[in-house]
């Protein structure tokens, strides 16, 4: 059963721990969570629908392009596979650049990789020129994706991180369904210019949210900082209580020695009875 307290106190029961608050008007109701969409979380949503908005319009266009420049099937899957080749091996290297670089500056090198070529496409038709760019971007997207995934999960608050990651989720999926289906209606009634100019600026456009994204380094230092002042007190204490615990030493001993004579049978021999 729930019971009122103090504003802010915690009710134990023995299937749960309850937060209660108690109103002005002396009415019962559990604490409010912490908000789930913040200014960095957005940041980082908006980063990510970015991101993939510029992988997944050029997906299905480049292959054409190459098909286009007379690379014919072979040279398509050739485009194809170097990019996703390349993202799983920077997906793989990037545990160790996010250690060296951080994250911020990961993700900035994600997006120019993942943008910044893509103009590269409206130069004349050639076969080491697409599939360089195709390099290029399987770069920069297996970077962004591994750096926003965990910014989303810097970016809500502890005890909310399964909803924000389902968000995060429902948004990734909005580009797989619209920009690679659209991409290749823009390429056969716009042509590829229109193209390649959503992907550079959708994938360049989250650079100016940079500053704003979390930086999990950053807080992970901080706990460190603040776990360590609190093991220096920890010890702190122990070695006053070490310099100053003399006198506690000897009453503890005094008081142990004072139990076991208490809890002892007494060994003294019993007094001789008297002769009837």
């Amino acid at each position: 059963m729930r019971t009122s307290r103090s504003p802010g106190t915690r009710t134990h029961s023995s299937s749960a721990t309850w937060l209660i608050w108690k109103s002005p008007s002396g009415d019962s109701c559990p604490a409010s969570r912490p908000r789930l969409v913040s200014g960095r979380f957005a940041a980082a949503l908006l980063s990510s629908f970015g991101a993939l908005t510029s992988f997944y319009l050029l997906l299905s266009v480049t292959p054409m392009y190459a098909m286009s420049a007379g690379a014919g099937s072979a040279g398509a899957g050739l485009v194809t596979g170097s990019l996703m080749l390349t993202t799983v091996l920077a997906e793989f290297a990037s545990p160790r650049l996010l250690g060296r670089f951080g994250y911020r500056a990961v993700f900035a090198a994600g997006a120019l990789l993942l943008g910044g070529p893509a103009p590269a496409l409206l130069l004349p038709h050639s076969m080491a020129t697409i599939v360089a760019v195709s390099i290029a971007r399987g770069i920069g997207f297996g970077l962004a994706t591994v750096v926003l995934g965990a910014l989303v999960a810097a970016s809500v608050p502890t005890e909310r991180r399964g909803e924000g990651i389902g968000l995060a989720g429902v948004v990734a999926c909005v580009p797989a369904i619209v920009a690679l289906p659209s991409g290749v209606w823009l390429a056969q009634n716009t042509g590829y210019v229109v193209v390649i100019a959503i992907t550079a600026i959708s994938a360049l456009a989250p650079l100016a949210a940079t500053p704003w994204l979390a930086d999990p380094a950053r807080r992970r230092s901080s706990n460190v900082m603040s776990a360590r002042s609190k093991t220096g007190k920890y010890w702190g204490r122990r070695s006053r209580l070490a310099r100053n615990g003399k006198p506690v030493a000897q009453i503890a001993s005094s008081a142990g020695r004072s139990a076991t004579r208490i809890g002892t049978p007494s060994q003294k021999a019993p007094p001789p009875r008297r002769a009837e």
